[in-house]
Parts: C-alpha cells; structure tokens; sequence
C-alpha cells in the first residue's frame, strides 16, 4: 500500500512539472540551443568553429555546462511555483483521504521533479552525439558524453533538486524560498568556484 501511494505521488509530481510552462521553456530552450549553437556558425558564418569539436570532449562539454547551470535555474523556479501554487489552491487535497508520510511526500516530489529532467537531459545527450556524427571529422565517443552526464549533470540536478525542496520546506514562503535559492545560484556561479578548492562549486564548473 505504501509503494502504491509513493507512486501515485511520484506521478502527480510529475504531472504537475510536466504542465509547467517553465519545463516546455526548459525542454526548447536546452535543444534549442544544442541545436543553434552548433549550426549557426555554419549557417551565418559560413564555417564551422572546430574548437568546438576538435575533441571528443569538446561539443559535449560544452552544451552540458549551459545545460547545468540553465537546468539549476529552472529547477528552482518551477519548485517555487509548485510551492505557490500548492499553497494556495492545496492541489494534494487528492491525498487527503489516504494520507502520506512526510518521507514519501518529500520522496515523491523530489522524484516528480527529478524524473522529468533526467529524461530531457538524455535526450540532449542523443541530441549532442547525433551533431557530433553530423559534423564531417568530428570525432564521437559515446562514453565522453555518458561520463558526463553521470558525473556532471545529474548530480547537479540531484543537489539543486534536494536543496530547492529544502529550502520551500523550511522557509515556507515560495517568494522567500526563490530569493534564497538564486542568490545561492548567483554567487555559486560567480565567487564560490574557488574557494577551499571548489568544495562549494556544485556544478563543477572549474573543472
């Protein structure tokens, strides 16, 4: 009974993410821009910019750290507007009748909010090595882009998820909770790549 309420949860988050304007921004903004990036030179200018496939490391690296740290940006928002909304429409009222665990109501929006982005983090990886084959000369390494995405994007993904549920449910004020998160992103991004030797650089982008 248990497992069946945590997946009925995990698929009401999902569907909740999935409705969201901001995970269709996300999904055309990110293969939007894999794909635009990668042929505007070719199409404008008239050349292909080689520095960016002149490894097999190259062209991956590249798309997944926009993907990062616009995934993080996103993540945050949508789990902020989840929170308003929840609050002031108490959209679980569905649960009521049959109530969960604080653990499974965490467990499941945790999920319902990670699912979907792993999904669309594939496809940008598929997205990525089909341009690499479509590139004359361009090198393809199939593992290159599966390591980073486990060790990249996906533990990014897990820790901004984690921390975005954290601070909602703590603060209990979606507006509150969104003002701490992006000033967190802000100097994440900007002044904590170096310090103790990047301890605080979650999307490892000094690496």
């Amino acid at each position: 009974m248990e497992m069946t309420t945590l997946k009925t949860a995990i698929a009401y988050e999902i569907k909740l993410v999935k409705r969201s304007w901001l995970f269709n921004l996300f999904v055309f903004g990110a293969l939007g821009y894999i794909v635009g990036d990668s042929f505007l030179d070719n199409f404008v200018m008239k050349y292909i910019s080689w520095d960016k496939f002149i490894f097999a490391s190259s062209f991956p690296l590249h798309g997944f750290y926009f993907l990062n740290l616009f995934q993080s940006v996103i993540v945050v928002f949508i789990a902020c507007d989840i929170q308003r909304k929840r609050k002031k429409a108490e959209t679980r009222e569905v649960f009521y009748a049959r109530p969960i665990g604080n653990g499974q109501a965490f467990v499941g929006e945790f999920l319902g909010i990670f699912i979907p982005f792993a999904v669309i983090d594939m496809l940008f990886l598929c997205v990525s090595m089909s341009i690499n084959l479509f590139i004359p000369n361009s090198p393809v390494n199939f593992w290159v882009n599966l390591f980073y995405l486990l060790t990249y994007v996906l533990p990014t993904l897990v820790f901004i998820t984690g921390l975005s549920l954290l601070v909602n449910r703590l603060v209990k004020h979606p507006f509150v909770s969104w003002l701490i998160l992006i000033v967190f992103l802000y100097l994440a991004y900007t002044y904590l790549t170096t310090p103790l030797h990047g301890i605080f650089d979650f999307r490892g982008s000094s690496l």
